[in-house]
Order: C-alpha cells, then structure tokens, then sequence
C-alpha cells in the first residue's frame, strides 16, 4: 500500500461508472471488464450526454483517437452541458480522474444553507 493516489486508467473507469450510477437510478448497460478502459470511459460520457440531450443542449465533442486530451475534453463538455461552467483540471491521466470525481461530487453533494438569528 502506497502513501500516494495511483491515477490509472482502472481508476478513471472507476470513477466514471461512480458518476453515472450516481446520475441513473437504473443504470445503463456498461461493460465491467472493457478492452480498453479510455473507450469505455467515453461511451459511458456518450450515454450522459444522450440522457441530457432531451433536457439540455448538446455540446459535440471530436471525432479523433481516444487520448487522455479527448476524454478531458469530453468532461468539459459534460460540465458545460450540465452547469455553464468550466473547470481547470490538468490534461493528464490524473487530472481526469480528479475532475471526474469532482463532478460526481458536485452531482451528489447536498449543501444547506442555515442562517441562525
């Protein structure tokens, strides 16, 4: 066991299928044991979009070889698409990881807003 976070693309893929299950009650048909985690990663991004196209505007995403620098991509899109906003995450491995779970936790996170007086 390692002091320091491992960013793999095990991880990624991890992350990512936390962030649909936390957007689908009923989750969508998702491979558990990919070829290549990359192109699982951004077929479950694919799915996100599709739900919320019906809802919210679509923002396309390139059609080139799945790199790190295109599934990044796709999360911006995702963000956009979902909040109007844009992270800054660098575009590696774990800045993916880092932004994926980011947005799963702003999905899922509940914040009250008490005021005593």
């Amino acid at each position: 066991m390692s002091l320091f976070r491992n960013y793999t693309p095990r991880k990624l893929y991890v992350l990512t299928l936390k962030l649909v299950n936390s957007l689908f009650h009923e989750s969508p048909p998702i491979q558990n044991s990919p070829s290549s985690y990359f192109n699982q990663v951004l077929v479950m991004h694919r799915i996100i979009r599709q739900d919320l196209s019906g809802i919210l505007q679509e923002v396309k995403e390139s059609e080139e070889a799945i790199t790190v620098a295109q599934i990044h991509s796709s999360l911006v899109a995702f963000e956009l698409q979902l909040f109007g906003t844009e992270s800054a995450f660098d575009i590696d491995l774990r800045g993916c990881c880092l932004y994926t779970h980011f947005l799963e936790r702003r999905l899922t996170t509940y914040s009250t807003h008490c005021v005593l007086s």
